[in-house]
């Protein structure tokens, strides 16, 4: 059966210096050179908020931008401590702004628990 659809996901990568942006870039490169009728979803990370970061891999134009909400706002803080429910919001708006198609996933849980 051939490939139609490749998702590219990563942890994330605060540690590196673009977050982790080359690398989402080179892996869209690489599939295409590969497969070009494969279609490219990329589920990426906030990338702090750091336009510079989060940016720089967009030039490879993913057919979907996708990124984890997670939660409704009141709860952001409790599921996410270490996110931002604004800055996810600019990650998909700048996205959006650049004529991508974004998608976004909401779990609606209030905590890794369960609870």
């Amino acid at each position: 059966m051939p490939i139609r659809h490749a998702v590219v996901t990563s942890v994330n990568r605060d540690e590196l210096a673009d977050g982790g942006a080359s690398i989402f870039a080179a892996t869209i490169r690489a599939i295409r050179r590969r497969r070009p009728t494969v279609s490219v979803e990329v589920l990426i990370p906030d990338f702090m908020g750091d336009a510079g970061r989060s940016m720089s891999f967009l030039d490879e134009r993913p057919d979907v931008l996708n990124h984890n909400v997670e939660t409704v706002p009141r709860l952001y803080r409790k599921v996410r401590p270490q996110a931002k429910y604004a800055r996810s919001l600019w990650v998909l708006s700048r996205a959006k702004s650049r004529g991508l198609v974004t998608k976004e996933q909401s779990h609606g849980r209030s905590g890794r628990d369960g609870r």
